[in-house]
Formats: structure tokens, sequence, C-alpha cells
């Protein structure tokens, strides 16, 4: 085979969570042309697969329906890396890094029964969870960054994209802990008005148009990580972090079981709740915040009230 184009029509959490899926194609099949057909800023993906020019990425995505696993055009396969076109293989609403594996080694038998394509699957899952090739981003940014001062704690408060949280933009939890811990650095990835000194925004830390790989950068540096499914917030459940016994994640979704490390032997201290309100949310941030200052962090997976 010549050519493998991927293409996906949604969200920026799509085209990171299933890298792990791209990389491995990519690493089976060296001879091979990669390219990429999305809907998003290219720059994304821009360490993993080159992003198809405008009018050729509009063709495939104009051609090929959202639900359609594979397509075929003389040397190129299309293949799909929504993982909503298999539909039906996990129990719960967003499939985790467990599913994720099963969602591939489907596709790897869709690949070889229907283009002869031969692809192993590995049994370990940590194989598919998404790495990135920092290299390709702005590491200047954080590393010579005099205003990342103290710990340092990301707050991933923007949007959910497909309703996985309820949780407003946190501004008063963020100022209200901020506040209290005056000596390190809040940094926060949606701008809000505020008067707190030790809050930053990514926005004026990088300077380009989709910084989503950057602010995962970012979160290699810090000690917290708190968001709700965002798409940075994801974008920081790569396999470096999670393998990080003293990195501390807190997300406030609807769901445990649709967090991607759901069920994956992790390292890291991930923190699970479903509340919405400030006064609890602040309570658990601050338990967090505590049990880093005083090395307390227990990886695994963890459901809090």
């Amino acid at each position: 085979m010549e050519n493998i184009v991927f293409f996906n029509h949604w969200h920026y959490g799509d085209l990171f969570s299933t890298r792990g899926w791209v990389a491995d194609i990519k690493r089976q099949m060296p001879e091979t042309n990669f390219y990429y057909a999305h809907k998003k800023n290219g720059r994304a993906i821009v360490d993993l697969v080159e992003t198809l020019d405008e009018e050729n990425n509009r063709m495939v995505l104009d051609g090929i329906d959202q639900w359609k696993r594979f397509g075929s055009d003389d040397d190129t396969v299309l293949i799909n890396t929504w993982v909503g076109s298999y539909m039906g293989l996990w129990a719960n609403t967003h499939p985790s890094y467990v599913s994720h594996q099963r969602i591939i080694g489907e596709c790897y038998n869709n690949l070889r029964q229907q283009f002869g394509i031969d692809l192993k699957l590995s049994d370990d899952v940590w194989d598919y969870v998404p790495q990135i090739d920092y290299s390709a981003y702005n590491r200047a940014a954080v590393d010579d960054n005099s205003n990342l001062a103290g710990n340092v704690y990301l707050f991933c408060n923007s949007a959910v994209a497909s309703k996985q949280s309820s949780m407003d933009n946190m501004q008063k939890i963020i100022e209200y802990v901020a506040a209290n811990h005056s000596k390190d650095t809040f940094v926060v990835t949606e701008k809000f008005e505020t008067k707190v000194d030790n809050i930053v925004f990514t926005s004026d830390i990088f300077n380009d148009t989709c910084d989503l790989c950057d602010i995962s950068y970012l979160s290699t540096k810090v000690n917290l990580v708190v968001g709700k499914n965002s798409g940075p917030f994801t974008y920081a459940n790569t396999k470096q972090n999670l393998l990080d016994k003293n990195k501390v994640f807190v997300n406030f979704s609807h769901k445990p079981e649709d967090v991607l490390p759901y069920g994956l032997d992790i390292k890291a201290d991930f923190r699970h709740s479903d509340v919405t309100y400030s006064s609890p949310a602040v309570k658990i941030i601050e338990t967090a915040i505590n049990d880093i200052y005083n090395n307390k962090q227990i990886s695994g997976y963890h459901i809090v009230k």
C-alpha cells in the first residue's frame, strides 16, 4: 500500500487519544506515505503526521461519511480514527485507553480482511497511550519562563466539547485557591479577568493559535493538573505523565469510566470527582496541593468526594 490517509471529522481530543494507534501503523508500515484529513488546526499533529493540503483535506472529509471505518482509491487506504465508528466495542460513553486497545484490534482485523494489510496488535495497552514529540513545539516558552515560580499548577478550565462535565470555568475556585498559595503559580487555559497576581494564562505564554501540544509539554513540568475532560486536560493524559509517580491529576466530570486512564495501572495519582459546586471542589484541590507539599501522592485512580 503506497498511501494511508487517516481521517477524523471530530474534535482535538479525538486526534489526541488515537495518537498511539496512528504511530503504531506508521511504525509497522515504514515504506508507506502517511497523511491526515481532519477539521482542526494541523499544528495539533505536526509531530505525528502531515495534514493534507486544504483542497485534498476537504475532498476526503466531504467524500466519506463519519461512520465509515475505511475507504480506498487505487493505491490509497483511508482509515477512520474516530472511535465512534466502532461504537459497541465498549460499554461507556467515552472509551478509555483500555477500550482503545480493543478498538485498534478490531481495526487491524478489518484491515487484514478487507485490504490484506497485516498489522500486529500489541498485548500491552501502554503501547497505545499517546506520546508527543515536544521538539516540534514551543518548549522554550516553558523552560525559559521566569513567571513560573514555586510549585506550578495547571488548571484546564476550558469548556468541554462532548458533555463530559457540568463544571463551569472554575474562576472562583481558581482565584480562591491561588490566593491561599501566593508563592505558587496557577496556569489557566481559559482566560478570565482577575486581579490575583499568581494566576497566569496559557494564551500569555504561547502565541500560537493551537497550543494544545505546548500545554501538554507544560503539563510535564507541573505538580498538579486540574481539569474536566476538556481538550487541554486530555492532552495532559500522556504516557509520560501517567507514569510519573509525582504527578497529581484532579478531574471533575460525570463518569469515572469515561476518563482515558480508567482501568489502567498508572503511577500518577489520579483523583476523579463528579462535584460541580465550588466549596467541595476547593476542598478536593486544597487536599491535593497539601498532599503534594507533604509527598503523600498515592499512585492509581481514586474516586473522591
